[in-house]
């Protein structure tokens, strides 16, 4: 079935014309509203930005109107194409979707299916079929009538705009908001320890994408294009985090993703895509990491027709702008800059 609503969502969208103008999403994390409602995140993942960066490949220069995931459906502007692929909590205030928007659902997930409000079901059901980026939001939508399909992540598609050539490759290994001092992670430090005895020339650094939340829009895209280069030219890349293990298959950067707790909501349909190291869907430690003949890890390729639709599906709904808004997004200085902290060589040492 997925396949079959792949090129029905295709035909359908190459078929349909588009607005003049687009935007893209960006996050205020609701401005700090206190409403019992909504999730009230403390903190800012610079992987929604990520993943709106992932869009801003396919929407052309002139793009110039920015529109609030939390608040998308109270934009009242002039009528514009926009990628949903995004994060979604749908609460009493974003319950529904703008009517001036032309929106492309793909890699859309929904997080609060337990409380959706007969509004947002009614809007996906006008717009179906939906791609959805993982299957338990697929499988929800089917649930309630709405023709839905795995679509994989839009992140997958950032090679191409930011994949280098393998000789510009740097002997580093990022390991990103995973703590290797951590004593809790030891199960998981003896599996790496397999892994990383053939990086012992490298240097390892640590990165995370949890920021203090703000509205310095054009700062978050800025770091989150830094994060990409630097994942670009990694030797090996060890994450907790989708939205840095997606865009690095992406790139053609060696990861691994850790599975401390095996998150059904988000990890199912995308698991397969990744090496990883922890608890599988049914809570049992697993070791799953490929490796070439040498001995390095080696990503799989199972998701390049994810990669090849999404990226097809995106020029058909943009109708290929000629120049990519990703070259305007970003600021050349952002407040909370975040430089890799390199890990001491006795810590390193507890691996090779």
């Amino acid at each position: 079935m997925d396949e079959e609503l792949m090129l029905k969502h295709l035909g359908l969208v190459s078929n349909a014309s588009a607005e003049a103008n687009s935007a893209i999403l960006v996050y205020s994390y609701n401005n700090n509203e206190k409403d019992k409602d909504y999730y009230n995140p403390k903190d800012m993942n610079i992987g929604d930005y990520i993943q709106s960066l992932a869009a801003g490949q396919f929407l052309p220069k002139s793009c110039e109107t920015f529109i609030d995931r939390d608040f998308v459906s109270s934009y009242q502007g002039e009528k514009v194409n926009i990628f949903l692929n995004a994060w979604w909590y749908l609460w009493k205030k974003n319950k529904s979707f703008s009517q001036n928007i032309r929106p492309l659902f793909v890699s859309f997930h929904l997080n609060n299916y337990e409380n959706t409000h007969v509004e947002s079901l009614e809007y996906l059901k006008a717009h179906q079929p939906i791609g959805c980026r993982d299957y338990k939001t697929r499988d929800f939508l089917r649930g309630h009538g709405i023709e839905a399909y795995f679509s994989g992540c839009m992140t997958l598609t950032l090679g191409e705009t930011f994949k280098v050539d393998d000789s510009e490759r740097e002997d580093k290994v990022y390991f990103v908001d995973y703590n290797v001092d951590w004593f809790r992670n030891k199960e998981i430090n003896k599996a790496l320890k397999s892994v990383l005895e053939k990086y012992d020339n490298c240097e390892f650094y640590k990165l995370s994408h949890i920021y203090p939340k703000n509205c310095d829009i054009r700062g978050c895209f800025s770091e989150a294009k830094e994060l990409i280069k630097r994942y670009a030219k990694a030797r090996l890349v060890i994450t907790t985090r989708i939205h840095c293990a997606l865009p690095c298959i992406a790139l053609g950067t060696p990861v691994i993703l850790i599975t401390r707790k095996f998150d059904k909501k988000r990890f199912k349909g995308l698991i397969s895509f990744f090496n990883f190291i922890g608890k599988d869907n049914e809570g049992n430690f697993t070791f799953n990491v490929s490796k070439d003949d040498n001995g390095f890890v080696r990503n799989n390729d199972n998701y390049l027709k994810y990669r090849d639709y999404l990226v097809k599906i995106s020029k058909a709904f943009i109708k290929n702008p000629d120049t990519s808004i990703v070259s305007e997004l970003g600021a050349s200085s952002f407040k909370y800059h975040q430089k890799p902290v390199k890990i001491n060589k006795k810590l390193k040492f507890l691996f090779i």
